[in-house]
């Protein structure tokens, strides 16, 4: 092995490549009886490396030594001097440079011989790869916590919440290469339609990413299968640790209508209810009203201090129902799925511009979907009316005009071996329109 000459160099930088840059790490090894000490200088932001100040302050180093004895591994941040001593022989030095996620951009290494009472003087050039710009996760924290999934092979993310969650301000995190991401963690965004995010390498390249908030389906009536709401259910209402089902009961449905979060359980006897009754008291409820005798029928309200829904137990008969009422609906109602509509056979059906959804109400047995929409106008009972005579024929029935305030439609049709009746009504006096479809 070649012999390095015995000289001390300071920390040098080569001159950035097009996609990357590259640092000199020196080594100096004093002499001492059988042993050397190794000293690296890291880079900071004080010296002008291949890429930023910025960014060389941010990386974080690992050394590792291979020689007599083992390895002997260090790991420092910018700007540090580290001493490190070394038994005489053969080594092999190895420089990793790591981003603030932890991903290697860089590498090197060389073989130097220790030699006792001499001082060996020894370069490591380090290449980093500048053009990091990946977005490593992305969550939202508030007002559900929810992990992104990233769509294979592409810049797309997607992020399921819970039926009913408010999409219009919702905080989240990331964790990316590169210099930057914008927006910044932190920045509400409104996620009721796909937004954007761009990270920056160091390089100056972007990459663009596109992340869409799904709502789950909402939690309908069951043919037996119906389950206890998932903890994130529980959050969008303000209830971060959740509630947890009596032990032996059975949930006969549990779904949202208007926002209000309705869960019915059988099998529920009065242990079942002084079960929730603790797990509301260990939440900091404290009721507010109480009615009943006993526990043949008997109502529990509890106001939450901060939060903005009432949730009431009622027990009787075997029965339990727990509902969670929100303050302002609003947030919660929102137009129903396509799936929803298809059980119509009304797939497709569009919500009209401009309006608002106020209540959506639905069941199983009858087949039931209501919507009530607000902020309306005879132009949206046009829209609707035109959609439903496209996929149902002409009306049954209609009666009432825009000028009147009032209008109904009525269709009738076979669907398979049911009856389907859709109802279209509009009140202009209180704003609304209703459309009703049944399945019998």
């Amino acid at each position: 092995m070649k012999r390095l000459k015995s000289t001390v160099i300071t920390t040098a930088v080569i001159a950035a490549l097009f996609f990357s840059g590259a640092l000199f790490f020196s080594c100096s090894l004093p002499g001492n009886g059988d042993y050397g000490t190794l000293v690296i200088a890291l880079p900071g932001p004080e010296v002008r490396a291949a890429v930023s100040d910025a960014f060389t302050a941010t990386l974080s180093y690992r050394i590792e030594c291979d020689g007599p004895g083992g390895r002997i591994t260090r790991q420092s941040g910018a700007g540090v001097s580290l001493s490190i001593p070394l038994d005489a022989g053969d080594w092999t030095v190895t420089v990793t440079i790591l981003n603030t996620a932890g991903q290697t951009i860089g590498s090197g290494t060389r073989t130097v011989v220790i030699e006792g009472g001499k001082t060996t003087v020894l370069q490591i050039p380090v290449a980093i790869d500048t053009r990091g710009n990946d977005l490593i996760r992305f969550a939202i924290t508030s007002p559900v916590s929810a992990e992104g999934v990233m769509v294979p092979n592409s810049t797309m993310i997607d992020v399921s919440v819970p039926f009913g969650t408010n999409l219009t301000a919702m905080n989240f995190t990331a964790t990316h290469t590169g210099t930057s991401i914008s927006p910044a963690p932190g920045t509400p965004l409104d996620f009721s339609s796909p937004q954007t995010l761009t990270v920056r390498a160091e390089n100056g390249q972007e990459k663009i990413y596109t992340v869409t908030v799904n709502l789950s389906p909402p939690l309908t009536p069951g043919d037996g299968t119906a389950v206890w709401p998932p903890a994130a259910t529980w959050q969008s209402y303000g209830l971060s640790s959740g509630l947890t089902q009596p032990s032996g009961t059975a949930v006969y449905t549990a779904f949202v209508s208007s926002g209000t979060l309705l869960v019915y359980l059988q099998n529920a006897g009065t242990a079942a209810f002084d079960n929730l009754v603790s797990q509301c008291t260990v939440l900091g409820g404290t009721p507010t009203t109480s009615s009943g005798s006993g526990y043949s029928i008997y109502e529990l309200a509890y106001t939450y201090s901060g939060t903005n829904f009432t949730l009431t137990l009622t027990y009787g008969s075997g029965v339990l129902i727990l509902s969670i009422e929100p303050y302002d609906p609003s947030g919660f109602a929102v137009w129903p799925d396509n799936s929803r509509w298809t059980v119509f056979d009304l797939s497709g059906l569009t919500q009209p511009a401009g309006t608002t959804v106020g209540d959506v109400t639905e069941s199983e047995s009858p087949a039931l979907l209501s919507v009530t929409l607000n902020n309306i106008n005879p132009a949206a009972y046009e829209d609707l009316l035109s959609q439903f005579t496209a996929r149902l024929g002409s009306p049954f029935t209609s009666t009432g005009t825009s000028a009147t305030q009032a209008r109904e439609d009525i269709f009738m049709t076979t669907l398979g071996v049911n009856t389907l009746i859709v109802t279209l009504e509009m009140d202009t006096a209180n704003d609304e329109i209703t459309i009703t479809a049944v399945k019998y």
